[in-house]
């Protein structure tokens, strides 16, 4: 199948939770014998036909591809969409996040103007995504909060829910050193990565932190960013930051935690609730590292309370008394992660969302045959691959 893959960014080496779905999907449907038309942006090794980001570009790939399947990311699609509608090709939109996203931006600029201009920016975008969406055949969803944005919002009918996973040969408990923080010797090591954005909840982390370095000094913050260099906080002494990690030395760090924190904010800013799907969660839980969650959306879903993670309320009292627990508690650790692990293995892998994905695909490239569609549904596949 030539498949076109537009998306706004390079992938490689992964940096974030994006450039990481990219690259485990793309990389699964270049092994399962699949071709890739993309812009040239993007450095992914396997991916031979790259073409300029111009509208020539984009036209070359909408000729040269059976179908096009578009990450809706920022607002690349008004461009792809308005080259690519006259070439009558099956059309698929990853979707991963709303719009009203954009708002949170700009919750902490005073200038009214600037809210003013955010609001409208965002209602005539909204217009533009809703009457673009009305040529879209099918829609990926990350969680099923986004299914219903794609479905009842954007009036995509055929919208499907698949959930990220993790590569578990990659990610995996083994790789565990004791040393590798650099920290003092027999330290308990409380693990978060990510970056400083308005939902990441990092202020809870910190406070966290801080109560920490009162009550219990073995405790250690392991912190995993990209931008160190531009801290709006002042490191506390129970913290150590790491930034601009190779990718293939990330698997080392996550599984060298002794517990890994998943906590965000709820999204308030937002009328279809949490739609995030947090790809750090999957990786957690494939490096043997009990993970402490927030009880909201997937996250919530995913996570089963005491049996392959722990749910917080995002209470600082509860994180606090969570990771006492398991520090104090190293059989309930390790029978927490195995538990996940488990889980990765079995279904919350790539290899499972690269199937998914070559099912819609190719019933997008042929819709005489819908006999599979039913199977990309998330009960069902989970039920067809456990049998």
């Amino acid at each position: 199948m030539n498949i076109g893959i537009i998306h706004n960014f390079n992938s490689y080496p992964p940096q974030n939770g994006r450039s990481s779905h990219f690259y485990n999907l793309v990389l699964r449907l270049i092994k399962n014998g699949h071709i890739i038309h993309s812009l040239d942006q993007e450095k992914l090794p396997g991916i031979k036909n790259l073409y300029p980001n111009t509208k020539e570009g984009i036209i070359e790939i909408c000729n040269k591809a059976d179908l096009l399947y578009i990450r809706v990311d920022g607002n690349i699609e008004k461009q792809v969409m308005l080259r690519s509608l006259f070439k009558k090709k099956p059309i698929i939109w990853e979707l991963n996040a709303p719009l009203e996203e954009e708002i949170v931006w700009w919750q902490n600029i005073p200038s009214r103007f600037n809210h003013l201009r955010s609001r409208i920016d965002l209602r005539y975008n909204n217009f533009i995504r809703k009457r673009l969406a009305s040529f879209v055949d099918y829609s990926i969803c990350t969680c099923s909060e986004l299914q219903k944005y794609s479905k009842e919002f954007l009036n995509i009918k055929n919208s499907f829910t698949i959930t990220m996973g993790a590569d578990y040969e990659l990610f995996k408990p083994e790789l565990r050193k004791e040393d590798i923080f650099g920290i003092p010797e027999g330290k308990y090591k409380v693990f978060w990565a990510g970056d400083i954005f308005p939902w990441q909840n990092f202020d809870l982390i910190y406070e966290i932190a801080k109560n920490f370095l009162k009550t219990d000094p073995d405790i250690y913050f392991i912190l995993l960013m990209p931008k160190s260099n531009k801290l709006p906080f002042i490191p506390l002494n129970n913290m150590k930051i790491f930034e601009k990690i190779a990718y293939k030395d990330i698997p080392n760090y996550f599984a060298s935690a002794d517990v890994s924190l998943c906590l965000y904010c709820d999204s308030y800013w937002s009328p279809w609730g949490f739609t995030r799907s947090p790809i750090k969660l999957f990786d957690y839980m494939a490096s043997g590292s009990p993970v402490i969650a927030s009880d909201m959306g997937q996250v919530g879903r995913i996570i089963k309370d005491n049996k392959n993670g722990l749910l917080t309320n995002n209470d600082v009292n509860d994180i606090i008394n969570k990771i006492t627990i398991l520090k104090g508690n190293k059989q309930l650790a390790k029978n927490i992660a195995i538990n996940a692990r488990d889980e990765v293995v079995k279904y919350y892998n790539w290899d499972r969302v690269a199937k998914q994905t070559e099912i819609l695909l190719e019933i997008a490239l042929n819709k005489t045959n819908n006999r599979n569609l039913d199977l990309i549904a998330e009960n069902n596949f989970r039920e067809t691959i456990s049998s």
